[in-house]
């Protein structure tokens, strides 16, 4: 990639065209001060993110990364922090293309197919003029997390900051579980008020309780790509240390889908956690680290379980009765068996892209809890096939990745493709009891298996030793 350093020719234009843009959105922060002295501090804040950022957009993405476990704290009005940090990470990424007009080609389907999910969105769109005029921020919404998606692809192509996004993710499930289980230990659940909370016996960590589960889930295999390929014995041994400390947090919120997530986790970590092993010599090294890690789930497991508050217990000794109708209305089921009533009165085209967005309907008590029926509900079939098969062949692709790269001799990107992999096993098995389609770790998931495949796929472009 070309550095803004070296930009020279009709882009010099396009560097002085920035220059003036930045002074006069200064000048605008200046004369926020005198009326609002908050709005102008962040606006200030924005303009120096966007001149760092657009030197080293990396950067911007892990703020962006950083603030994925903030997903219900809000700065404003219907505006969440992380959502305030990808539309930055969006503006930084395109005046970094207009100014460093890097190449756009990427070696994987997932470009073509975001486009495609976008083109469904606006036939979706277009079958229900009418919802979409009056509440345009469901497609909005959509549209912009394929932009996300595409954004990750583009800084991530060259490989040498896609561990340095595996570490932030991991710190942040390090971070949410000390403050998950300090909760749980203390009894002090959501101090920081950054939802509304209706329990008093579930630890929350920064999130309802369901989604912090889900959020652990799903950044586990991160933590788990340091133990087996981190840089030092250190490192790996705090990585371990982290992952009990997952486990301990997931049973402190009591969230039966983040057990099950766990449970789906733990066997599919066994199966590609480890690079794919071509050297017959060495099968009996690769078993054993295949039982290692089992062990270590497994202990980290007993541990978490045994020190988990009795609300886990009671939570995971509740049964469906099937004898009693109303108590089935009020669980899972019953509440699916409602919402595919819903979605069969329009199958094909849904209800509108965000109808059951909170924010447009003003209700956030009804959720489907089911992110494919709330798909189906919202988009309908035009839209779910696209998104399946997105997701699907982000998940072939980093698979695909893992193997040539084992097959190339580079361990570590193979161990961290497998971890992007587990990743998005993660995020859909918990993802079946929540409503999860605006999450934004999937999109950003879903870039970085394409970046990782582009980089396995490249035969120009080696990774340097520094990052092997």
């Amino acid at each position: 990639m070309l550095r803004l350093a070296q930009i020279t020719g009709p882009q010099e234009s396009g560097r002085t065209w920035t220059l003036i843009a930045v002074g006069l959105l200064l000048g605008l922060a200046s004369a926020f001060f005198i009326s609002s002295p908050l709005i102008g501090s962040m606006l200030v804040a924005t303009i120096v993110g966007v001149a760092v950022g657009v030197k080293r957009p990396q950067w911007t993405l892990f703020l962006f990364a950083a603030t994925l476990m903030l997903g219900e704290m809000s700065i404003g009005p219907a505006t969440s922090v992380s959502s305030a940090t990808a539309l930055l990470f969006l503006v930084v990424t395109a005046i970094y293309v207009f100014l460093a007009n890097p190449p756009l080609h990427t070696r994987s389907a997932i470009p073509v197919l975001l486009a495609g999910w976008a083109i469904c969105l606006v036939m979706n769109a277009a079958m229900k003029p009418e919802w979409t005029l009056e509440h345009p921020r469901g497609v909005i919404t959509f549209w912009l997390l394929a932009l996300t998606a595409m954004a990750v692809i583009l800084i991530l192509r060259n490989g040498e900051w896609i561990w340095q996004l595996a570490t932030v993710f991991s710190l942040s499930s390090a971070f949410v579980s000390l403050v998950t289980i300090y909760e749980a230990v203390t009894g002090q659940f959501n101090q920081l008020s950054v939802f509304e909370g209706a329990s008093d016996d579930r630890a929350y960590g920064l999130s309802d309780p369901n989604y912090t589960s889900a959020l652990l889930v799903t950044f586990m295999p991160f933590v788990l790509i340091h133990v087996l390929a981190g840089r030092s014995k250190t490192w790996r041994i705090v990585a371990m240390g982290v992952i009990g400390m997952n486990l301990a947090a997931i049973a402190s919120t009591a969230s039966r889908g983040g057990v099950v997530g766990v449970l789906v986790l733990g066997v599919s970590m066994s199966i590609w956690a480890n690079a794919p092993n071509w050297d017959k010599s060495r099968e009996n090294t690769a078993l054993r680290r295949r039982a290692a890690i089992i062990v270590l789930l497994l202990l980290c497991g007993i541990i978490a379980v045994a020190t988990a508050p009795q609300v886990f217990r009671d939570r995971m000794s509740t049964l469906e009765d099937w004898s009693d109708p109303a108590g089935m209305k009020d669980s899972r089921v019953g509440l699916w068996s409602d919402y595919i009533e819903v979605w069969l009165k329009s199958p094909v085209w849904g209800h509108g892209p965000g109808w059951l967005d909170p924010v447009l309907i003003g209700n956030s008590t009804q959720f489907p809890h089911n992110t494919i029926l709330q798909l189906a509900i919202e988009v309908g079939l035009v839209g779910l096939i696209p998104y399946f098969v997105l997701s699907g062949w982000a998940f072939w692709g980093a698979l695909r990745a893992r193997r040539l790269f084992a097959q190339q001799g580079n361990e570590r990107f193979s161990v961290l493709s497998g971890g992007v992999a587990l990743s998005l096993i993660g995020f859909h098995t918990t993802a079946f009891f929540l409503s999860s389609a605006g999450h934004k770790e999937l999109w950003v998931l879903i870039g970085m298996a394409a970046a990782l495949h582009h980089i396995a796929t490249s035969p120009e472009h080696s990774l340097s030793t520094a990052w092997r």
